[in-house]
């Protein structure tokens, strides 16, 4: 089995959620990508974040990790996916080839819109952590 380890922010701007989707498939996601070598999964998330939509974040919490497995071809892998609460601190939303469309959503819209149901639980803790973290 191939193993990858993945980091993503659940960004939040003025309040609501930022869900991406991709442009190959009808398929909403949280921004995420792969760790280079040597990266740690803190910088994967703040890269992932400015590749795919243009945006400077700040991460503002740790979420945990989320974990699933999938096959491609013939082949069986598992991917560990590191998370964490962001907000924008600077930078329009300029999203990168892969993704099609962008929607600024409030908690119960994105927990309704995300197409993988090991999601759905990162917004409720991103927004609590962010709007925790302003008030």
């Amino acid at each position: 089995m191939k193993e990858h380890h993945s980091a993503g922010a659940v960004i939040v701007v003025d309040g609501r959620v930022l869900v991406l989707r991709r442009a190959d498939r009808d398929e909403w996601v949280l921004p995420k990508g792969h760790l280079e070598p040597g990266e740690q999964p803190e910088d994967a998330a703040l890269r992932e974040a400015r590749e795919e939509t243009g945006l400077e974040v700040r991460l503002v919490a740790p979420l945990g990790s989320t974990q699933f497995k999938f096959r491609m071809g013939r082949r069986a892998h598992h991917k560990v996916v590191d998370w964490f609460a962001a907000e924008r601190v600077a930078g329009e939303i300029r999203l990168e080839p892969l993704f099609a469309e962008w929607r600024l959503l409030d908690e119960r819209a994105a927990r309704a819109c995300l197409s993988h149901p090991e999601d759905l639980d990162l917004v409720s803790r991103a927004m609590a952590a962010v709007v925790g973290a302003v008030t």
